[in-house]
């Protein structure tokens, strides 16, 4: 999900957004239902957050992706987040906010990867670093 035209001034430009993503097994078993709710003058709260990204990495087939995120994340120092704060480019990995969230429902293992940019480009240059081993799938 992006913030919107931001050239046409249309950043976060919407009263209210909800959403719902619902992912069945053949046998129509709920594994994942993820919801996103934003509303209450929450733009100026987003600073400086333009696009954001649910990534399910689940199954046998990509479970080794599914590991590194959970030792990735695990290894990394939490801090806390400070909207107005003056951000060091020098890693590239800086300015992306995510977390991992653990599934296994109906015997389907895998994360649940939430993350944040500061834009969709740089957003999706972070995912298809974490993604590149999936290529030959």
């Amino acid at each position: 999900m992006t913030s919107g035209r931001m050239s046409r001034g249309e950043r976060w430009a919407f009263a209210k957004y909800f959403s719902v993503n619902v992912i069945k097994t053949t046998s129509e078993k709920i594994i994942v239902r993820d919801a996103l709710l934003l509303q209450d003058n929450f733009a100026k709260r987003m600073e400086p957050i333009d696009a954001f990204a649910l990534i399910l990495i689940l199954g046998p087939a990509v479970a080794d992706v599914a590991q590194t995120f959970r030792e990735e994340h695990k290894a990394q120092r939490i801090k806390p987040f400070r909207p107005n704060a003056t951000h060091d480019h020098a890693s590239e990995e800086q300015g992306i906010l995510w977390s991992v969230s653990e599934i296994e429902e109906h015997g389907v293992c895998g994360v649940a990867v939430r993350a944040a940019g500061p834009s969709t480009e740089e957003l999706k240059d972070w995912i298809k670093r974490r993604l590149f081993s999936l290529k030959p799938l």
